[in-house]
């Protein structure tokens, strides 16, 4: 009756009553799932004057995740609906989730997918895709587990191609350094193909981060008494390597004096992490990777048996376990990202 009201033609009319019966049940998106490259249109194409709604997870029509509808629930990250009136195209509207990748399965859905099964669950109306910014490591994944995971390029070009007009990127990124800044001039080249694309911040962006990121990790690890944790990021040769140690001291503002962190490619040193932990007399440790996954590095540049951080700190005489654990996979940390993605800014 609304849509009646508002206008719209009595053909849609019809054709959405006979949706909202359940006369065209189609197979749905499995809860949680996150659409493969090519996947079928879902959100609102307009074909012939009538309007085909997204689906539930369930199968059935899902007029309440529609973002065209100024009566739905409200689930359009772009805050603005569009008049389904007869003249007006349609929005077709998309969450790219983008990261580095892994080639470790387990290690890559509990972290990545975590952090894209929470984005789904917030936006259960809009499609959320992956890309992976790493050719090796989405070839690597081609030749041993036989899944195609896009590269963004390869992404856009094709939501450009089923009729995508607006689109939130975020990245699994930890700091503001080289990666993302690469993936930031590779999207504004592909910023005139669609109306909006927004993109969203990494992880440690803004001052607060940093203490929001302290406050929902390190609860995580289970502490023991006196026990320290050594929070191994990766680090890099780009200026915004000073992110780890502004990560660092922090976490002492912030009371979290058994935090240390350290580096494989970058500052703070493992060396420069032990001189303090001996300032600071702590002989048990917890290892953890400041990484979105745990990946090559936590397994082999963390944990491994031989020239890892474990190893060289074991035999300095330090307690050590390891947690091998991505930050993906803290609940509270796909938070961090979620508020991100909805504060993404457009780019031009």
């Amino acid at each position: 009756p609304q849509a009646a009201e508002d206008g719209v033609p009595a053909g849609v009319v019809r054709r959405l009553a006979q949706l909202l019966e359940g006369q065209h049940r189609r197979g749905g998106q499995q809860e949680g799932e996150t659409l493969p490259l090519g996947a079928r249109k879902r959100i609102c194409p307009r074909k012939d004057g009538l309007v085909h709604a997204p689906e539930s997870p369930s199968g059935f029509p899902d007029f309440g995740a529609c973002p065209l509808w100024n009566f739905c629930s409200g689930a359009d990250i772009f805050s603005s609906c569009t008049s389904i009136k007869r003249g007006i195209s349609m929005k077709k509207q998309a969450i790219i989730m983008v990261s580095f990748g892994t080639t470790r399965p387990q290690t890559r859905e509990r972290a990545i997918g975590g952090i894209e099964r929470a984005v789904q669950a917030r936006f259960p109306g809009i499609p959320v895709f992956r890309a992976f910014t790493s050719h090796i490591v989405i070839r690597e994944i081609e030749k041993n587990e036989g899944i195609s995971v896009p590269s963004l390029d390869t992404l856009l070009a094709s939501l450009k191609e089923e009729g995508y007009t607006r689109l939130v990127i975020q990245p699994t990124h930890i700091i503001h350094g080289e990666e993302y800044e690469k993936l930031h001039a590779q999207i504004q080249g592909f910023v005139r193909n669609f109306e909006e694309i927004r993109l969203g911040a990494p992880l440690l962006n803004r001052t607060e981060d940093y203490f929001a990121l302290l406050k929902a990790a390190i609860p995580f690890y289970h502490l023991q008494p006196e026990e320290a944790l050594i929070w191994m990021g990766h680090g890099t040769a780009h200026f915004a390597d000073a992110a780890y140690s502004a990560m660092d001291s922090m976490a002492k503002d912030a009371g979290y004096e058994q935090v240390f962190v350290t580096t494989v490619e970058g500052y703070p040193t493992l060396a420069a992490a032990e001189k303090k932990l001996r300032r600071a007399g702590y002989r048990k440790l917890c290892l953890a990777p400041l990484m979105v996954v745990a990946g090559d590095h936590a397994e082999n540049d963390m944990a491994g048996p031989k020239d890892s951080f474990s190893s060289a700190l074991a035999q300095q005489g330090y307690q050590v376990r390891c947690v091998l654990a991505g930050l993906g996979e803290i609940p509270a940390v796909q938070e961090i990202y979620l508020s991100h993605l909805q504060q993404a800014k457009t780019l031009s």
